[in-house]
């Protein structure tokens, strides 16, 4: 893969990103309670109740919202990956080997996010769409798991990005002395 090709797919996807991401803030808004609510419920119980609460338009809505969500996981999954490749290309260049063997892990990390997201989806559309019954035991169980896991996934790879940006844990950990250094010194 070139670089030129990372950073096609970093530009694209950044639009995609954007643009899906504003629409589904937009079409979320009326929506109490909210997905992530729903996403996070955990027990059978939980997620009857807060499926309760929205009328047929809502489940309407929030359907849409997530077939969306797929389109903005993709895009952010791209996102990430590429901004990591392209990093590491460069910093390989400049000779900071400890942030270009890294930047394949933050890349994957993103993807591995956007994979937990892509089931926590299905979860959610399979909880929504049992309107007359209770959701499964597992959908509410499943969707949580990977909703935590997607968040996990996220943060550590932008705290993985960041250690890049600052080329490597050995400017993290000079930066983070700079920081804090005069404090200790009371």
């Amino acid at each position: 893969m070139t670089i030129r090709f990372a950073l096609i797919t970093w530009v694209i996807s950044t639009i995609i990103a954007l643009v899906s991401g504003a629409k589904m803030k937009r079409m979320a808004a009326p929506l109490h309670p909210r997905i992530l609510d729903l996403e996070l419920a955990g027990t059978e119980k939980s997620a009857s109740l807060l499926l309760a609460d929205w009328k047929a338009e809502n489940r309407k809505l929030a359907t849409k919202i997530l077939w969306l969500d797929y389109v903005f996981l993709l895009a952010y999954g791209a996102v990430g990956w590429s901004l990591c490749y392209m990093l590491g290309r460069l910093a390989g260049r400049f000779g900071w080997m400890k942030v270009a063997q890294l930047s394949p892990v933050a890349g994957w990390l993103f993807v591995v996010a956007a994979s937990f997201d892509a089931i926590e989806n299905l979860g959610a559309l399979a909880m929504i769409h049992s309107v007359n019954r209770s959701p499964k035991w597992r959908w509410p169980r499943l969707t949580k798991f990977c909703s935590l896991a997607k968040f996990a996934s996220v943060l550590l790879a932008v705290q993985f990005f960041i250690v890049l940006i600052v080329r490597g844990w050995i400017g993290l950990i000079y930066m983070i002395l700079r920081v804090v250094g005069p404090f200790l010194q009371i």
